[in-house]
């Protein structure tokens, strides 16, 4: 295939939510209708905790990582036809971005969203709401399939309630 009339790459930030799955899915799935590759990324960064920081340590949790990534991975294959073209990309940085940077030559950026309660959000922000302002291109944010069972539920209580159903 000329080089020049490949598709270009899908990029999706993976980590252990829910959300992240949902994401990955996403992007496997247009993956495999678009027929573009997908760049699976999953970013890390050392605890918080007083230990020293040794090569050892470093070595352990980007082990870490890449199982996370690959737990992910296997989960949502395992729910698919086929199997995109991907790759794995596992970066000791922070996710928004890296996600950005890696996406610079992408047709679509694709990350989860819904695991971070506010305090988290207002120390660290969002990678979905960095991406959106950020990316050089279109951006998907998958809610965390748990999300949109509480949606679901809490519209439909509303409803009851106000004696609109």
């Amino acid at each position: 295939m000329n080089p020049e009339l490949a598709p270009r790459p899908i990029v999706v930030g993976v980590d252990d939510s829910a959300g992240a799955r949902a994401a990955l899915r996403f992007a496997f799935d247009e993956g495999l209708k678009l027929d573009a590759p997908v760049i699976v990324v999953t970013t890390w960064l050392l605890g918080f905790a007083r230990r020293t920081i040794t090569t050892r340590r470093v070595h352990d949790e980007a082990l870490e990582a890449r199982h996370v990534q690959d737990e992910q991975i296997s989960l949502v294959l395992d729910s698919l036809d086929g199997v995109p073209e991907f790759t794995q990309v596992v970066v000791n940085d922070v996710g928004g971005p890296t996600l950005i940077d890696v996406a610079r030559e992408a047709m679509l950026l694709v990350v989860g969203r819904g695991r971070q309660d506010p305090l988290s959000r207002a120390f660290l922000g969002s990678v979905s709401e960095f991406c959106v302002r950020h990316s050089p291109v279109p951006v998907v944010i998958v809610p965390d399939p748990s999300r949109r069972d509480e949606a679901s539920a809490e519209s439909r209580t509303s409803l009851a309630e106000s004696g609109s159903w």
